[in-house]
Formats: structure tokens, sequence, C-alpha cells
């Protein structure tokens, strides 16, 4: 008789394949988005794709982090954040004792992601924008100005679809988060950027 797994196991290997399947996903997406014909021809695409995955999964971590370790602090248990391609979930195995601990994890989370788009924000502020800043304009978030302001001196343009970083970015400050007792999970979920007019080209 095959002895069942461990449930902590079991739900760790199911939180890294769930990880891993969302990298794909995602990159795949990324790069359907910024397809180019012949693909070969634009090589381009496959760095651009991997870096807009790269830094909204930095993001997204950064903002489980910020729950999982604030509720570790005050010793809530929480099971193995689940990554998806529309975000992320985290089971709840038990009700905080306190407001304080509530108020805290559900504060440190966004407060760690806001921390990551800064860095991410910095990072795309301090190596420019791409070659081909053509594209469809994205409706910026004020953070996008404040960060141009900040790192440049002046108001940025408005970022573009074509801009990894900054479509990142855009996407993470976006997020929202959701907390429900009765089903016991705790969600981060994204919403993608609205655009706002078509560039040229």
């Amino acid at each position: 008789m095959i002895p069942k797994p461990d449930p902590e196991v079991r739900a760790r290997r199911v939180a890294v394949v769930s990880f891993l399947v969302t990298c794909v996903v995602l990159y795949l997406t990324a790069v359907l988005w910024w397809w180019e014909r012949p693909l070969l021809a634009h090589p381009e695409v496959l760095g651009r794709a991997a870096a807009f995955t790269i830094a909204l999964l930095g993001f997204l971590s950064a903002h489980e982090a910020g729950h999982w370790l604030t509720a570790w602090g005050h010793g809530i248990r929480l099971g193995p954040p689940l990554f998806l391609p529309v975000g992320v979930v985290m089971r709840l195995r038990e009700i905080p004792g306190t407001r304080s601990g509530l108020l805290e994890m559900g504060a440190m989370g966004p407060l760690a992601g806001l921390c990551a788009i800064a860095v991410l924000l910095a990072l795309r502020f301090t190596i420019g924008a791409p070659a081909e800043p053509a594209g469809v304009v994205l409706a910026a978030p004020p953070l996008w100005s404040l960060a141009g302001l900040a790192f440049t001196g002046a108001l940025p343009a408005a970022p573009t679809a074509l801009d990894p970083l900054a479509l990142a970015a855009c996407t993470g400050c976006r997020s929202r988060c959701s907390i429900s007792f009765r089903g016991a999970s705790w969600t981060a979920a994204t919403s993608p950027p609205r655009s706002s007019r078509r560039g040229p080209g």
C-alpha cells in the first residue's frame, strides 16, 4: 500500500509547480504580446518578455513575502503561496488572534510590493527607455510621474507597452488584494494597465 504524502510536503510541491507554470505562462504571454515575425529576426522580443516576467514575479513575490513574514512574526500560520497567472493565493490556516496582527499582515504586503515597485522604477529610470518607444501608450499611474521627477528631475513621458519594466511597474501599481476568512484565503491579483491612446508606429 502506497503511503499518503505528508500534506505539508504536498502543499509545497503544489506551490513550486504553480510558480513554475506561472513563470512559463507569463513569459509566453509576453512573447505573444510583443510577437514579431519572423521571431528569430527579432531576438530582443525574447529578452523583453523575460525582463517583464522577472519584474512582475519579483513584485508579486515581494508582496507575498511581506504578508508571510509579518504573519510569521505574529505566530499566524499560513500556507505556501500559490502562484497563478492572474495573481497569488495564500491560505490562512488560522484566524489572526489580534486586530493588530491582522492589520499589520494586511498592510505589509502592499508596502513590500510598493518597495519592490520603487526599486523597479529606479532601475527603469536609471537605464532609460528601450530603443523602440513607439506603440500603445499606457495610462501612467501617479507613482510613475513621482518616480520620474525624483530620478530625472522632470515629468517623464508616458510609458508604452513596448517597455517591459514600465509595463510590469504599471501592472504592479494596479494590483489589488483581498482577504476572506470564510474561504480561509488571502489573494493578491493583478489587473493589466489600461491603454490611453496609440502612439506612432
